[in-house]
């Protein structure tokens, strides 16, 4: 029985936030993250045209909270499309 609830707590759990664009609750959704347990991780769509210094400024939250390999950018296609979205998932948890 408690193999059982070993294996259930190792699985990863994938929220998608919101796109990274300043006033979208980016930086609140990667602060809220520290309060999760580590197996949660934050997927963020993003594109080419964000802003170079929001971009900054969240690398920045990031590495300051120490939550680089729980958050992950995916780009915007890939959040919009449900086949790429899934296949980014894959991606993610075969290299984690």
């Amino acid at each position: 029985m408690a193999s059982t609830q070993a294996q259930a707590t190792n699985k990863d759990f994938y929220i998608l936030g919101p796109s990274v664009k300043p006033d979208n609750g980016v930086l609140e959704a990667i602060y809220s993250l520290q309060y999760l347990p580590q197996n949660y991780q934050l997927l963020l769509p993003s594109d080419s045209q964000a802003d170079e210094m929001f971009q900054i400024e969240i690398t920045s939250h990031i590495k300051k909270n120490a939550l680089s390999k729980r958050v992950h950018f995916v780009s915007a296609e890939e959040a919009t499309a449900p086949e790429a979205f899934a296949s980014a998932m894959l991606k993610m948890a075969r290299t984690a």
